[in-house]
């Protein structure tokens, strides 16, 4: 089990790597504009809280059904508190599935961003920098990805 202090040190790190990246990605890409390095700013802060969300709500969507398939295989059990927890023993401690779907919210959100970005009068190349900010939310989208299947980012809770 880690810390709370551990866990809140890796979001503030995920949340201020991704905006300090995304900003000098778009100073890089869009210089002196005031709207990319904006955009950059928040661009993987909010594919990360998005990614989260969409992560939560996948969660639901294979979890429950998983959930009552398990109940109607323990229909034979005579209470149907003892089939609910036979049920529920297999999803203690394993880590939520679905963490694959930071990947595609993070390319989406940071390709959008590049075409925001994209549209700035100071975007030098345009399509450079479309793919420039979709490569760098995949980057960041596979390492959310493999912190979260390694159980290192969990799930919030509440």
């Amino acid at each position: 089990m880690r810390s709370a202090f551990s866990e809140i040190v890796l979001f503030l790190a995920l949340f201020g790597g991704g905006g300090a990246s995304g900003y000098f990605a778009a100073g890089a890409l869009a210089p002196g504009s005031e709207l990319a390095a904006f955009v950059g700013l928040v661009m993987l802060p909010v594919g990360f809280a998005l990614g989260i969300s969409a992560w939560q709500g996948l969660v639901v969507l294979i979890v429950v059904p998983r959930f009552l398939w398990g109940l109607i295989r323990n229909r034979r059990e005579r209470d149907l508190r003892r089939a609910a927890e036979a049920s529920l023993k297999q999803f203690r401690n394993t880590r939520p599935p679905g963490a694959w779907v930071f990947v595609p919210v993070c390319f989406g959100v940071a390709a959008a961003a590049g075409l925001l970005m994209a549209l700035s009068p100071a975007a030098q190349a345009k399509i450079v920098t479309v793919a420039a900010c979709a490569f760098l939310g995949l980057v960041y989208g596979a390492i959310l990805w493999r912190l979260a299947r390694s159980g290192r980012l969990p799930m919030p809770v509440e």
